[in-house]
């Protein structure tokens, strides 16, 4: 199944690691209190606080918002090119990487990765500093979370990985179960693909296969975007589909606002990454012949039904 292999659900470590990268928040992992210097200090104040401090680079702020990065390099710079008394807005780099610190420390990895930078500074929505980060900061995060996920990993996978009798019939021609992850945009939509690939191999109509690719990328999106994680169950049957998503929550508040077009719970950084305009569940009820929804603080389940009947194929 290629890529999507680390989808499937299986009860082992792997698992939990990966967990922990898609559902630990960057605020959880930063330092929320780093050591910052003013565009209006001198460079010497600004050498000492880093010499003092054992740092390499430090967050240049100008009231609360970030102005710049201050490096050793810079420095460095000041040494060979001007004087320590010169102020700190005119070596600073003002060009800035940062992460946000609702993001899942995912993406922190990767900037770590595809920058090579020893550490970032983090923001919230208001473009305000709020915290620096560190590799160092990352992997005290992960393993925190990962003993914590140990302790209570079993019970879940008993939960969520343990299929629903009523839902296998014994005329089941195809059965699959995927996890899905918190945040894991990096792999949203692979379960879709794997559902399309099966279905143009079975010889399904293109314009089923349409509908059921919209139903099964809606729902692996909502497990990404809205819950803490769970599993996307297919099934192709005799005369029908069926897709069922179960998540470990937190629960959708009222489900009849979020069946309704255009309503979303989804934050801002969700919205700057492509996703929550609200149309989700309510493109799934359109396409379904049947659509089912519970929802509590547990955990959201749906259910839906697409008949393969013989309806005119729209391809044509």
């Amino acid at each position: 199944m290629g890529n999507v292999n680390n989808l499937l659900f299986v009860n082992d470590s792997h698992e939990v690691i990966l967990e922990s990268i898609y559902t630990v928040r960057v605020k959880e992992a930063m330092n929320a209190n780093p050591m910052r210097v003013s565009p209006d200090d001198t460079m010497r104040d600004a050498k000492n606080t880093m010499k003092e401090n054992g740092l390499t680079g430090v967050p240049v702020v100008d009231g609360n918002r970030l102005a710049g990065i201050l490096s050793v390099y810079d420095i460095m710079a000041c040494y060979d090119n001007g004087s320590l008394d010169d102020k700190v807005s005119k070596y600073m780099s003002r060009d800035v990487i940062m992460l946000e610190e609702e993001m899942p420390i995912s993406f922190a990895i990767n900037y770590f990765n595809k920058f090579k930078f020893r550490r970032f500074p983090v923001i919230n929505k208001n473009k305000e500093l709020t915290g620096m980060i560190t590799a160092r900061d990352l992997t005290a995060a992960m393993l925190n979370n990962i003993n914590k996920q140990l302790q209570k990993y079993d019970k879940l996978n008993m939960r969520l990985s343990d299929p629903d009798p009523s839902d296998i019939r014994p005329d089941t021609v195809i059965y699959r179960q995927f996890i899905v992850h918190k945040y894991d945009f990096e792999n949203a939509g692979k379960v879709t693909s794997e559902i399309k690939k099966i279905l143009k191999e079975r010889g399904i109509k293109q314009s089923i296969i349409r509908r059921v690719s919209i139903a099964a990328y809606e729902l692996e999106i909502n497990l990404v975007v809205h819950s803490d994680g769970g599993v996307l169950i297919f099934q192709l049957l005799p005369e029908s589909i069926m897709i069922k998503t179960q998540d470990k929550g937190p629960g959708i508040p009222d489900l009849e606002k979020a069946l309704t077009d255009g309503f979303s719970t989804a934050s801002e950084w969700i919205r700057s990454q492509g996703f929550g305009a609200g149309m989700g569940l309510p493109n799934v009820k359109r396409v379904s012949n049947d659509f089912q929804i519970s929802s509590d603080v547990t955990g959201t389940e749906v259910k839906i039904k697409i008949n393969l009947g013989n309806e005119e194929d729209e391809s044509k």
